[in-house]
């Protein structure tokens, strides 16, 4: 069964995260009732015009929480009467409440617009905690739009300032989620790293639903790492914090992720219980949870569907699979479609229905290429943010070492002026120092070139392994095909041949041609290299020199090319004897030089 946890943390937890945050930012209307009448009053005495701008974003302040439209009513008053002479400090509380209500009525780009002005009018105020805070805002933002790169970049920005600054107040959620993006990343040792100095903080703190949420996520950390027993730990943890007092919505989450542990530990019965224990939570959720909502509901109906096909319950499975369907639908759960897809499919073809079975897996087929090519995509954004963040420390080491060189150089030529006997020596030290820094700068453009072509190698590996990948499933399928027992009828004994004939066309595509395309644009001249070195190399065994230089297994290359161990053994040994090897050369040493 896939995994129904592994894509949703990021959405659900900046929704939930981004309003704590803007709650904290607001204030309680009727709290406030007396200050708005005394705020009103004193409109119409206040002659200064700053200070009518600083009451007009006050009130713009008290009436977020409850009434949004009065809110930007207010805010949009004192963004029309500011001018010129107006404090980069005023403007830049202006656009921040801009960017609020922004978010309250669910215009992401809008928001990153104002928060972005506001933080180049806080830079200008050198207010850091408030520019501090706009950079956790714009991250939330660029996170919840799938934007790894940039919300990285934010929240780095972010935290150097909080922590030069002793902002400690806001390094929870910088900690956090810097977390959620390393666990969307498949990067689960940084994430565990982050959500444990965000449960520390956040207990610091005595932020209890927070402590809750991240204990949540540390459950789902282990859980990826196949460390069962301690993943049920953090999530009973975290059931205990949502229910004094009762949020039904985080406990509705962590029965969900309980029960995906006991499925995957073959308990089904404890799982399904789980499941019903998440609806009955899920039913007394409020309609501001409405989208959340429904996306948690698609994850739970689709993990009791398998479970009811597991146990052969077919109607009540179909059932619930297709209301799995209509909610990932509806919400572009591109991974939980594919999932119900591939568990409708199994129900038509235990109902010996290969046409729907067909149908449904070609849906399935679509849909996880799909989520496939996110996924990918968010992977490689992580990684060029990983490597940009890498290149950005390095440059700030050189330019550091570079500042050191240059004031070292101006003492020393004050001390020539002083001691002339010491000229000799000092220009040799300068030499030195100039020399090591060049050094320093060669090792660190020869590094990047290293990073770079490990970068595109393990592109490469990804791109064949999900090639072995598909071509494997093709083969189970058609296997499976070719056993059913529906021979006898003529139609269906066409309509299977179809689908060989299908399948078999699918399976002989261009995929090498493609991997050779990809593979040369890596290892430039590895071909021309091995055409004037050993002329007398067959295509196979090119080929076979090609997955050597990927550090491909045996394994690896006898599935992708449907060749049994021994004969790859057998062409191993053959080419080691055509390239002059000694027994004691590595094949793939040697290969990984040219």
């Amino acid at each position: 069964m896939p995994q129904f946890i592994t894509g949703r943390k990021s959405k659900l937890t900046f929704l939930m995260g981004c309003m704590l945050l803007l709650m904290k930012i607001s204030s309680v209307y009727a709290s406030h009732a007396v200050e708005i009448d005394s705020l009103k009053k004193e409109l119409i005495e206040v002659s200064s015009n700053e200070n009518r701008i600083a009451i007009y974003v006050r009130l713009s302040n008290i009436y977020q929480s409850v009434n949004t439209d009065s809110a930007a009513r207010y805010i949009g008053i004192a963004l029309s009467v500011s001018n010129e002479k107006t404090t980069p400090y005023l403007l830049g509380q202006i656009h921040h409440a801009i960017g609020n209500i922004a978010v309250m009525q669910d215009s992401l780009d809008k928001a990153g617009v104002a928060y972005t002005k506001a933080a180049g009018y806080f830079t200008k105020a050198e207010d850091w905690s408030r520019l501090a805070d706009d950079y956790l805002l714009l991250g939330n933002i660029a996170l919840v739009k799938n934007q790894l790169v940039e919300a990285l970049e934010f929240y780095r920005k972010g935290m150097a300032l909080a922590e030069e600054n002793k902002y400690e107040d806001v390094m929870c959620d910088f900690y956090m989620n810097t977390g959620n993006i390393h666990y969307m990343s498949h990067n689960y040792e940084d994430a565990l790293l982050y959500y444990k100095m965000a449960s520390d903080a956040f207990e610091k703190k005595k932020d209890t639903a927070s402590v809750g949420m991240v204990k949540e996520n540390l459950g789902l950390v282990y859980y990826q790492q196949q460390q069962h027993e301690v993943a049920l730990g953090y999530f009973e943890e975290a059931v205990k914090i949502f229910s004094h007092p009762v949020n039904h919505f985080s406990l509705g989450e962590t029965y969900l992720n309980m029960a995906r542990v006991y499925e995957k530990e073959g308990k089904n019965d404890q799982a399904y219980r789980l499941l019903l224990s998440c609806l009955q939570e899920l039913e007394q959720v409020g309609a501001e949870y409405a989208g959340p909502k429904d996306v948690t509901l698609s994850y739970t109906y689709a993990l009791m569907g398998h479970i009811q096909l597991n146990l052969n319950n077919l109607i009540e499975a179909y059932t619930t699979l297709n209301k799995a369907y209509l909610l990932a639908l509806k919400n572009s759960q591109l991974e939980t479609m594919s999932e119900v897809c591939l568990d409708i499919s199994s129900y038509w073809e235990k109902m010996q229905r290969p046409d729907s079975a067909l149908h449904y897996y070609k849906l399935y087929h679509t849909s996880f290429n799909q989520y496939l090519d996110e996924d990918n995509i968010r992977k490689l954004s992580y990684q060029a943010a990983e490597f940009k963040f890498e290149q950005q420390s390095k440059a700030v080491e050189l330019e550091r070492l570079q500042t050191e060189s240059r004031n070292r150089s101006i003492q020393l030529l004050l001390a020539l002026v002083i001691a002339g006997l010491a000229i000799g020596f000092i220009l040799l030290y300068f030499r030195y120092k100039l020399g090591q820094n060049k050094l320093v700068q060669s090792q660190l453009e020869k590094q990047n070139v290293t990073n770079e072509l490990e970068f595109r190698n393990k592109e490469l590996t990804t791109t064949v392994m999900h090639q072995l990948k598909n071509k494997e499933f093709i083969i189970r399928l058609a296997e499976k095909l070719k056993q059913a027992k529906i021979t006898d009828n003529p139609v269906y004994r066409n309509l299977v041949n179809e689908i060989l004939s299908e399948i078999e066309f699918d399976s002989n595509d261009d995929a090498w041609k493609e991997f050779e395309i990809c593979f040369q644009r890596v290892h430039v001249d590895f071909y021309k290299k091995l055409g004037e070195n050993y002329p007398d190399l067959s295509s196979n065994e090119i080929r076979l020199c090609a997955y050597l230089k990927l550090n491909l297994g045996t394994k690896d290359i006898a599935a992708i090319t449907y060749q049994t161990t021994n004969s790859i053994d057998v062409a191993r040994h053959r080419l080691r004897q055509k390239l002059g090897l000694k027994k004691e050369e590595s094949l793939v040493a040697f290969l990984s030089k040219l």
